[in-house]
């Protein structure tokens, strides 16, 4: 559970293979994008990544976006979020949109780590 957490995906729950993506801090103020894809005939496949943004990064993020640190995810919710909730997405709709905010990452010039598990 994450702080100020926002869902920016979640793909159609019926499908054997699901995917979300959330934002928002984690315990120690640290910014934080969870992918999780869960495979339901195929355990192995399933994963979670993490991006994880240092707290005086996403201060200098929330800056340049000219917002401030506790509204930063609610930002990228709206910028980035994938609406209506209801419609059914593909898996790799929540793949593309992840390689989106990397990309935006990337070029905000954010220093960030990725985890996988």
């Amino acid at each position: 559970m994450l702080a100020l957490e926002e869902l920016l995906i979640e793909t159609d729950p019926d499908l054997s293979r699901v995917a979300t993506i959330i934002t928002g801090f984690d315990y120690n103020g640290n910014l934080v994008f969870d992918f999780e894809i869960t495979n339901y005939d195929y355990q192995s496949e399933s994963f979670i990544k993490n991006i994880v943004i240092d707290k005086h990064e996403a201060y200098t993020l929330a800056k340049k976006e000219n917002t401030s640190l506790i509204k930063l995810p609610d930002y990228i919710a709206k910028r980035y979020c994938i609406q209506p909730f209801c419609q059914s997405f593909l898996p790799s709709k929540a793949t593309s949109l992840f390689s989106d905010i990397l990309y935006y990452l990337a070029t905000s010039g954010v220093k960030y780590k990725i985890h996988r598990s």
